[in-house]
């Protein structure tokens, strides 16, 4: 009957952050600007990862104090993008950042689901990030004089 007197269950860190990770995806997911506008920035996040650690599953094998130097790191950048930045321009770092943390807590299944996320718009932006493009105009020849 008075159960709106009962005090509200305050969620715990891991709830916290996988409500949080999700409301981010959802924005971006439901943001009207090109998908691009998020899929560069995670391929460029994405593969300096993997030049740093090959695969997540090294960077889980790392002691917890290189792990937390890492996210410390991933922190810094959404901090200095969000003070710099419109609010749609650090969602690929947030989201990159509460991946870690579900890597360095052990939250395998919350890990998986971001590491979907990030891979399926890091896969659109990858070519446009990392290869030439190949509709540049030919450089002009010096003239022969």
């Amino acid at each position: 009957m008075f159960a709106w007197f009962k005090p509200k269950k305050r969620p715990t860190g891991i709830e916290w952050m996988a409500a949080e990770f999700r409301n981010s995806k959802r924005a971006i997911e439901d943001s009207i600007l090109d998908e691009m506008f998020f899929a560069i920035p995670l391929a460029v996040i994405w593969k300096r990862f993997l030049d740093d650690f090959k695969e997540p599953a090294s960077f889980t094998r790392l002691p917890r104090e290189h792990q937390m130097r890492y996210f410390r790191i991933s922190l810094a950048e959404l901090e200095h993008q969000i003070q710099n930045a419109e609010s749609e321009t650090d969602l690929p770092r947030r989201l990159f950042t509460f991946y870690l943390a579900f890597l360095i807590n052990g939250n395998t299944a919350l890990a998986r689901e971001a590491a979907r996320f990030i891979d399926q718009y890091a896969r659109k932006g990858w070519e446009l990030a990392f290869t030439p493009n190949q509709n540049c105009a030919e450089p002009t020849k010096p003239s022969p004089h």
